[in-house]
């Protein structure tokens, strides 16, 4: 009797989480579409679809006029490529797990960002002046 108690409340709490992540996603699409105007039925399909938050699409169109409509693209896929700057780097995927190998000297500041953890698929990006001099996935 008690695994099947504990069988339905599991059952329950997924099918809460369920509803409750739904509403986000609907809420989260009514914001991006609330910008069609402005933003264009391309870039509204492209953040829809990218299911990038709706916090980091607004920070990203921002930048739209200043970056290009061609990185501003990359950015949403997180197709972060060598020669692009660190605010870049923050826009397409968020804060790093961690910045390390921190290097500065008279001539130039070093630094690598890291996304996940290290030696279980994490993301790292060398930073040389503000420009991602490397990258490894």
């Amino acid at each position: 009797m008690g695994g099947l108690i504990a069988l339905v409340l599991a059952v329950i709490t997924v099918i809460i989480i369920a509803i409750s992540s739904g509403k986000k996603e609907k809420k989260r699409i009514a914001s991006i579409n609330n910008h069609l105007d402005e933003w264009g039925e391309r870039f509204v399909k492209t953040l829809i679809s990218s299911k990038i938050p709706y916090y980091r699409a607004k920070k990203i169109m921002e930048k739209r006029n200043e970056l290009g409509d061609s990185i501003i693209e990359s950015l949403i896929w997180k197709n972060i490529k060598i020669g692009m700057d660190e605010d870049m780097l923050w826009l397409a995927l968020g804060a790093p797990t961690s910045i390390d190998n921190k290097e500065e000297t008279a001539n130039s500041k070093k630094k690598r960002f890291v996304y996940g953890i290290p030696r279980k698929g994490a993301q790292y990006y060398w930073i040389k002046d503000g420009i991602i001099t490397k990258i490894k996935k």
